[in-house]
């Protein structure tokens, strides 16, 4: 009598097995037998799971790469991965490990994660952007192209790394890389622009290049002498003693010092 009862509180006993979400072999579906049934299917052409065929009242539907679901109890997400129109492809769990945060996992959205990668670029550049990955770990953006760091020995100029100019030389102007010898003249000479000299050529019909600045200036915006006046100064040793020079002669204002230094008609 006691092996009959038994055998027949383990009859009525719910199995687990008889759950009412079921998995397919290779995790290419999932099915509740709730209800009507529902299907979810990773990838299109499926018409069956766990063994179950799909009638026309069913619910059903089908996942592309990438996008999420939720299933189980505890609820667990699923991503479809590797998946077509035509060909099933297998539903992944995700897990939030290894400090990987998961966005837009809601129901049929792509779920994806975001990590910051620096990559090396042809020509001894690096840069650094934000990656984007499914669940399936196919990267959802495009890398990087502009160096935004280069490597030692080399400077970041008009969005490449090049070597800097040789001593002697500076770049032709500010959007070439091509290094030229650059002369100072009453037209030309070197500056600096973003960290790096370059030669600035002057409009030689309007303007003159300033050395004490290292820029250009109007021809127009500059005081004028006359040539007696300049005339009377010579001797000067150099631009600045000539400068005064002229100066205290056009006041007659001429000081002993300056006398010195100039000789004066």
């Amino acid at each position: 009598m006691f092996k009959i009862l038994f055998m027949l509180i383990f009859i009525i006993t719910p199995y687990p097995a008889l759950s009412a979400l079921r998995y397919g072999t290779n995790m290419e579906c999932f099915l509740n037998t709730k209800g009507n049934n529902s299907y979810w299917y990773c990838g299109g052409g499926q018409t069956s799971c766990a063994k179950n065929k799909m009638n026309k009242n069913d619910n059903r539907t089908y996942y592309t790469n990438g996008q999420a679901h939720t299933f189980g109890d505890p609820a667990k997400i699923y991503v479809c991965c590797g998946a077509t129109d035509s060909s099933q492809g297998v539903f992944k769990e995700i897990y939030n490990v290894d400090g990987i945060e998961w966005q837009n996992t809601s129901n049929g959205n792509t779920a994806y994660y975001t990590k910051t990668l620096t990559i090396d670029l042809p020509g001894g550049g690096k840069c650094t952007y934000t990656a984007k990955f499914n669940g399936c770990g196919t990267e959802l953006t495009k890398p990087c192209t502009e160096p935004s760091d280069c490597t030692d020995g080399y400077i970041l100029r008009n969005g490449v790394c090049i070597e800097p100019c040789p001593n002697g030389s500076d770049f032709e102007s500010t959007t070439s890389n091509k290094c030229i010898e650059c002369p100072t003249t009453m037209y030309q000479g070197s500056t600096i622009a973003e960290n790096t000299s370059y030669c600035l050529k002057c409009d030689a019909d309007n303007q003159f290049f300033n050395k004490t600045t290292d820029q250009c200036i109007e021809k127009n915006s500059m005081e004028k002498v006359s040539r007696q006046t300049m005339a009377k100064c010579f001797m000067c040793g150099n631009n600045e003693n000539f400068k005064e020079c002229v100066a205290c002669v056009e006041k007659d204002t001429c000081t002993t010092n300056i006398k010195t230094n100039c000789a004066l008609k």
